[in-house]
């Protein structure tokens, strides 16, 4: 990090999508710079590291990936006594060791904390705990830190957001080659057990109370949850950390600036599935700069392709995932959920957690 240096681009956040976004940018031969506040990349773990595999692999190719944990093709959908089944085919990745192979060879200053970004007509100016530097361009990955975004015209109105609690586990005790989705009446959100082999587990629980009355330590839910279907699992490591649930930013782009990933709003309100859309939106945005670069323009006429470009990739998923989040809420409070799950078809069930 070279302060007083403008550089061509700086990436704000280290996660798949500000380490997506970097990735390409070395690529390109552009001079970017990305910071994270972090000691360390892929830690704290904050997800239960579930990703489609199709879409993955069409991103970076098949191939023997080291941080590959576990290949699922069927996922189960339980609501006390009634299970429902449907299949997809998904990958359970170590998102630590994942997130190291990205940014391997990436120029990366951690322990550095973003604390402001002026936008002026030449150039944006980030103020950081090591100084400040400047760039043409900035693309922000800082997932849920919305305070960051609070000087620019994106964020008009903070996302709304539901707390995710979890773990890894071991002794788990259920079939590794699925995927669990646990629901609830009481709670607007779900139990997931997410298999890494038959030992170990991703189980967490995403949501809020139903209502105001109820339980509302998260924690405390989890465990519930544990008790009612007589699971036992031994806690390895405890993950946590706000998902977005209200939807995309109306405009992920403005002069100089562009979001990506949580900081976008890309993740699908319904399941929280998002490392997917911020490893793609990271890809675009980086694309999105260069373009820019290239051209010398960087008002927001001229970003505006990086917004089509999401939107046409995968904007139908989020706007299906609000549409299944709200009509889960209204099975959940007017009290017909059980009746839902048990009686709709498998593929409604599939396309309420998927698609």
């Amino acid at each position: 990090m070279i302060l007083g240096h403008k550089y061509e681009v700086v990436v704000v956040g280290a996660g798949p999508a500000g380490l997506m976004a970097a990735r390409e940018l070395a690529k390109q031969n552009i001079d970017y710079l990305l910071i994270d506040r972090k000691k360390e990349i892929g830690l704290p773990l904050k997800c239960a590291e579930g990703v489609r595999e199709k879409e993955f692999y069409e991103i970076f190719g098949e191939g023997q990936y080291d941080f590959i944990r576990n290949r699922v093709h069927r996922h189960e959908v339980i609501y006390e006594e009634v299970k429902r089944v449907f299949y997809a085919d998904f990958l359970q990745i170590s998102r630590p060791d994942f997130e190291k192979w990205l940014g391997r060879g990436l120029v990366i200053e951690l322990e550095c904390v973003c604390e402001d970004i002026f936008v002026k007509s030449d150039r944006v100016e980030i103020t950081t705990s090591r100084g400040k530097v400047s760039a043409e361009i900035v693309i922000m990955c800082s997932g849920c830190n919305y305070e960051l975004l609070k000087n620019s015209t994106l964020v008009r109105k903070i996302s709304r957001t539901i707390p995710a609690f979890g773990g890894l586990y071991k002794n788990h005790g259920l079939d590794p080659s699925a995927f669990y989705y646990y629901y609830d009446k009481d709670y607007l959100g779900y139990f997931w057990i997410f298999p890494k082999n038959k030992d170990v587990a991703s189980i967490g629980f995403g949501g809020i109370p139903a209502w105001p009355w109820h339980q509302a330590n998260i924690g405390a839910i989890l465990k519930k949850f544990l008790a009612k279907y007589g699971i036992n699992p031994e806690l390895v490591q405890n993950y946590g950390g706000p998902i977005p649930c209200s939807g995309p930013v109306k405009r992920p782009y403005s002069d100089r600036l562009l979001l990506a990933g949580d900081a976008a709003g890309f993740v699908v309100a319904m399941s929280g599935e998002g490392i997917l859309y911020a490893l793609k939106s990271g890809r675009y945005a980086a694309r999105s700069a260069a373009g820019a670069l290239k051209n010398k323009r960087f008002d927001n006429r001229s970003l505006m392709i990086y917004g089509k470009v999401c939107d046409d990739d995968f904007g139908r998923r989020m706007k299906n995932g609000i549409i299944s989040y709200r009509l889960f809420t209204l099975a959940c409070r007017s009290g017909i959920l059980k009746y839902a799950i048990k009686n709709v078809s498998v593929k409604k069930v599939k396309d309420l957690i998927m698609d």
